[in-house]
């Protein structure tokens, strides 16, 4: 039997019903050989009529509280399905782990045998999407992580992340203990190469497995300080731990890349992405307004897809 060569984690909430579906349409119509995980952000009650049962290429799994929109939460809950993905005996060595919003698309064949060839073919990488460029090929600037993360440390910024973590239920001893935990954690990044502010967009992005596997060997996927962090987005909480395990991120954008991801409605016309051969493309929930023909989010969908 064919190992799974790509696991792709779906995080979903009760805005996403209708659009995560496209993304499982468009997975199961461009890709071969992987595994569907929907995490499920909310009450089982208010979603077990809706979500599709767990099939031959989906595990759903539920936490057990809704995150109340916690970054550190949603990080959490994202890592856990990477988590049960690495309990599994049929991943192929080189498969990958995607991370995938309910609102990208995979829009092309090829995408698995790709990301694998951008591995192999650059070592140092665990973490592969939009990351120092943008959609246009301007530089990606990250002005406000990168002041975060630069001020973090400094006494008074100490103490406020110590009262955060007591504020999150922690007793002061253990919250002096996760505050000393996360500058360690960050110096460390640092010192491995990691730029203040750093991150792949969360809209999609790909992690080597050795990655997850590192992070789950230092506890990192569930018990990471920075889980606790309510305040800081989920995708700006993964790359640090990318560098802490020793590997690196990097973009693979433009003609023929893997990525085409963006925070907001797309800065450039559809056609310019489909043209360009990009395999993954976010976010579609805006549908596309700035230029004539607009689109609206099912048919922009349908544009990438059929």
């Amino acid at each position: 039997m064919k190992k799974i060569d790509a696991c792709f984690f779906i995080p979903v909430c009760k805005s996403d019903i209708q659009r995560f579906l496209w993304t499982i349409e468009s997975i199961r119509k461009f890709c071969d050989h992987y595994m569907i995980y929907i995490l499920v952000d909310g009450l089982r009650s208010d979603f077990e009529e809706i979500i599709p049962a767990s099939d031959y290429d989906i595990e759903v799994i539920y936490i057990n509280k809704p995150t109340n929109r916690h970054w550190g939460l949603i990080w959490r809950m994202q890592n856990n399905g990477m988590r049960e993905a690495l309990k599994r005996n049929d991943l192929n060595d080189n498969c990958i782990f995607v991370k995938i919003d309910a609102d990208a698309v995979i829009c092309r064949q090829g995408f698995i045998e790709k990301a694998q060839s951008f591995f192999k073919n650059n070592p140092t990488a665990g973490q592969v999407g939009q990351v120092f460029t943008n959609i246009v090929g301007l530089p990606l600037k990250n002005k406000g992580w990168e002041s975060y993360f630069k001020n973090r440390f400094k006494p008074t910024s100490m103490l406020k992340l110590w009262v955060k973590f007591i504020i999150e239920g922690y007793n002061p001893i253990t919250s002096w203990s996760k505050t000393n935990q996360f500058k360690s954690l960050i110096y460390k990044a640092r010192d491995n190469g990691w730029p203040d502010g750093c991150f792949a967009i969360g809209g999609s992005y790909m992690l080597r497995k050795e990655v997850v596997e590192k992070m789950e060997d230092e506890d990192f996927l569930l018990n990471s300080p920075l889980c606790s962090i309510p305040d800081v987005g989920e995708d700006v909480l993964m790359t640090p731990h990318v560098y802490y395990v020793g590997y690196t991120a990097m973009d693979s954008i433009g003609k023929n890349g893997l990525f085409a991801v963006y925070g907001e409605e797309l800065i450039a016309p559809p056609e310019k992405f489909k043209n360009e051969g990009n395999f993954v493309v976010h976010p579609l929930k805006y549908g596309y307004t700035k230029t004539e023909p607009t689109f609206t989010e099912e048919e922009l969908v349908r544009y990438f897809i059929d």
